[in-house]
């Protein structure tokens, strides 16, 4: 995405829809990750359990 800030943006060579689109794709990306952050959670959570001292191995 960096690559897409600095050299997409402003650059005559892509047109304004592909601009929006590219954009609108990222804004989704980040959106689809934020609703893993819950299940994400749990998994560390778990794993951490798991490593605890005197766990079971």
């Amino acid at each position: 995405m960096l690559v897409f800030i600095s050299s997409g943006i402003g650059n005559t060579h892509y047109t304004s829809d592909w601009v929006i689109k590219t954009w609108q794709d990222f804004i989704a990306e980040l959106n689809r990750l934020k609703t893993l952050t819950a299940p994400m959670n749990t998994v560390l959570r778990i794993a951490g359990k798991i490593s605890d001292p005197g766990a079971e191995q």
